[in-house]
């Protein structure tokens, strides 16, 4: 992935922030957004190596606030791959401005 933090522990960060980005924009149920966000404090926490050591042992989701969504994202973006799971909600969360698109894209230039 282009133009993401050089830390492991920093691109899950800006990875799971992008999550609750998306969760937002769909307007998702709370527990999810705070789902995700719960991660980003729980990998915040881990010690230095940590969190690439369990990702290498397949072990993130056996922390508490670690489920198969956010380890899959926090995963991906450990391993500086593309997460099919943001790619999913980046697609599905797009909203539609209707009769205020052409106002947009002149505004926008």
């Amino acid at each position: 992935m282009t133009d993401d933090p050089p830390d492991a522990t920093a691109r899950a960060d800006a990875a799971l922030a992008r999550a609750v980005y998306y969760l937002d924009r769909g307007f998702a149920p709370g527990g999810k957004v705070r789902a995700f966000t719960n991660a980003r404090t729980v990998v915040a926490d881990l010690a230095p190596g940590e969190l690439e050591q369990r990702v290498a042992a397949g072990t993130l989701v056996d922390l508490d606030g670690i489920g198969p969504s956010t380890g899959s994202v926090i995963e991906a973006a450990v391993r500086d791959e593309p997460s099919p799971y943001l790619d999913r909600l980046a697609a599905g969360t797009v909203q539609d401005p209707g009769a205020g698109s052409a106002l947009r894209d002149l505004v926008k230039g």
